[in-house]
């Protein structure tokens, strides 16, 4: 992290005129502004109009080659966009009071643009000495993380600041200070106190993570959806390299589509349910024994609205993750809406492989309950 403290942030409507007064206020009091959005072509875009009228001309000959190759006819919104730079999307200006950096409101564009050219010309103005380490973890909401640091008594000699960001599924915790050997003494503390939910401390995701371990191991992997849909199998495949460790996936919805493809007993879905730590396990074994792979994720749940019952409500779902050898299952109870249900299957089926694969049984939450 940079260890610049952000002062504000302030949200404009698309009016040039308002949008130039408050760059001209904040410009006097702040060493860097940051801009995002207001980069694109249609009518409420006014960043890059701002900085001139001038057209780019070898801008502008880029984006008529490059929509012509798609078989369309440039009009005067594409045009606007030739007011920046010829390959750039954004730019910088030097203003009497503050360095603004324009960015596009894409995010993947915003933080390639961080990466490669903002972040370093940024920290040069700056150069301060406060930094700040981040733990990302999963499995605890922010108020039981604060309550367990408090009753630690870590951030008591007030030396560090301590910080949160929420951000579905992960809550990050934010140590700052100018001293760097008492961030590695902070951090080590919150490494111990939090070993089940820390998951990284350099931004990965679950994903990012058992891909990273499946690979460095040479393992392969199978996994076999009910109620997420195929949600898991896409959020591994989405990362560059899943070739080297995927073997496949299952997504079987119907109770005949378990039978048939996986090979579930009729007898398991007849005394327990699709919805069991039977079904579960079974899902899991026979995904691995049909492809040979050496690990696995199976899923089964009530993602609802619909479906509930007194015994198994909306939100209960079966994740049963390891090997031939060592199947694990575990029963998860999740509130909220459709989305988040599955949503939270998928990612608590990924934290519990990666459990898994580190030896680490332990919960954060009542949640989560073995089940025999």
């Amino acid at each position: 992290m940079l260890g610049g403290r952000v002062s504000k942030i302030v949200k404009v409507g698309d009016i040039p005129a308002d949008i130039i007064d408050v760059l001209k206020t904040e410009a006097a009091s702040h060493q860097v502004l940051i801009i995002n959005g207001g980069m694109g072509p249609t009518v409420d875009d006014y960043t890059c109009v701002w900085r001139g009228k001038k057209l780019n001309a070898d801008a502008l000959a880029h984006l008529e080659n490059w929509v012509a190759a798609r078989g369309y006819v440039m009009n005067e919104a594409n045009r606007k966009q030739a007011y920046c730079r010829m390959g750039a999307a954004g730019f910088y200006l030097q203003t009497s009071g503050a360095l603004v950096v324009a960015t596009p409101g894409v995010p993947s564009e915003m933080k390639y643009m961080w990466k490669v050219s903002i972040r370093e010309t940024v920290s040069r103005l700056i150069r301060s000495d406060i930094r700040t380490h981040i733990l990302t973890t999963f499995g605890c909401g922010e108020s039981l993380l604060q309550e367990k640091i408090d009753s630690a008594g870590i951030f008591e000699d007030g030396r560090a600041k301590l910080g949160f960001r929420a951000s579905m599924p992960y809550v990050e915790i934010k140590i700052t200070s100018a001293d760097k050997s008492v961030i590695q003494e902070k951090t080590a503390k919150l490494r111990d106190l939090f070993s089940h939910a820390v998951i990284s401390e350099t931004g990965e995701t679950l994903p990012d993570i058992v891909h990273k371990y499946l690979t460095e191991k040479k393992l392969t992997l199978t996994v076999c959806e009910s109620c997420t849909g195929g949600l898991i199998s896409s959020k591994l495949t989405a990362i560059p390299g899943a070739s080297l460790f995927f073997k496949g996936g299952y997504t079987v919805y119907s109770n005949e589509l378990k039978e048939k493809s996986l090979g579930i007993s009729p007898s398991v879905l007849e005394s327990y349910g699709a919805v069991s730590a039977e079904t579960a396990r079974e899902m899991l074994l026979n995904g691995l024994r049909l492809t040979g792979a050496d690990a696995g994720i199976a899923v089964t749940g009530i993602a609802g609205p619909d479906g509930g019952t007194e015994q198994k409500p909306v939100g209960t779902v079966y994740i049963a993750v390891g090997s031939i050898s060592r199947p694990c299952v575990y029963a998860v109870s999740f509130k909220g809406d459709r989305r988040r249900i599955i949503d939270m299957s998928c990612y608590t089926a990924l934290d519990l492989l990666r459990r898994f694969f580190i030896g680490h049984s332990g919960s954060p939450l009542a949640i989560l309950l073995p089940c025999p």
